[in-house]
C-alpha cells in the first residue's frame, strides 16, 4: 500500500519527479547524470521493482554529454510510474500478459537468458566485458533491439561504477528479458 505523502496521479508524479531531480541539480543545468536519476528513482521510496526502475530508466535518453534532460524524463517517467502503481493499468498488463506469449526474437525467458549467457561468455572468460562488447551481445542476441530496449538494457550496468572499463553482466542476463517484456507491455497499454 502507497505511503499516504506519495503522489500518486501522473501529473503529481511530474510535479514530483522534477522536485526530485532538481534537487539534486546544484548548477542549475536542467541536466542529471544516467546514474544520478537511477539514485534518485531509488531514493524516491514509490515502491518500484528493480525490473520496474530499469524499466523507467530506459526512458532515460542521453545527450551526446551523457547526461539526461530531467524535465523531459519527469513527464516520461511519471506516465510510466503511474501505469505501474495503477491497479487497473496492472490489470490490463495482466490480461495483455496472460493473452499474449511474450518472446523476445523468438525466445521465452529461460530460452533467452541461455542464449545471452552463451553469447557473453564466448565473448569473456571472466564475464565482464567493455560497453562495446556489451551492446555487440545484445545486438547478437537482439538483432532488431531499439534505442528504448537497448537503453533500459544498459542501465543494469549502471548501478556499477562507472568508471570501469569492464562491467559485470549478471543483472543483464537475470533481469534483461523481464525489462523488456514490462517495457513491450507498457507500450503496448499506452498505445490504446
Amino acid at each position: 500500500i502507497a505511503h499516504e505523502s506519495l503522489p500518486t496521479g501522473e501529473k503529481e508524479i511530474a510535479e514530483y519527479f522534477e522536485q526530485l531531480f532538481s534537487s539534486a541539480d546544484v548548477n542549475g543545468a536542467g541536466r542529471l547524470a544516467h546514474h544520478q536519476l537511477g539514485d534518485l528513482l531509488r531514493a524516491s521510496d514509490l515502491g518500484m521493482s528493480k525490473v520496474q526502475m530499469h524499466t523507467v530508466l530506459g526512458e532515460a535518453i542521453k545527450d551526446e554529454d551523457g547526461y539526461v534532460n530531467y524535465m523531459d524524463f519527469a513527464v516520461v517517467a511519471a506516465q510510466m510510474v503511474g501505469s505501474m502503481l495503477n491497479f487497473e493499468d496492472q490489470a490490463e498488463i495482466l490480461a495483455y500478459r496472460n493473452e499474449n506469449e511474450c518472446l523476445i526474437n523468438g525466445m521465452n525467458e529461460s530460452s533467452f537468458k541461455g542464449t545471452l549467457s552463451d553469447t557473453i561468455a564466448n565473448g569473456s572468460d571472466d564475464g565482464f566485458l567493455s560497453l562495446d562488447e556489451i551492446q555487440d551481445v545484445i545486438f547478437t542476441v537482439l538483432p532488431e533491439c531499439s534505442s528504448n530496449e537497448m537503453n533500459a538494457l544498459l542501465t543494469m550496468l549502471y548501478d556499477q561504477d562507472e568508471a570501469t572499463e569492464k562491467w559485470k553482466c549478471d543483472d543483464l542476463i537475470e533481469y534483461g528479458f523481464q525489462v523488456l517484456q514490462q517495457q513491450r507491455e507498457v507500450s503496448a497499454l499506452r498505445a490504446k
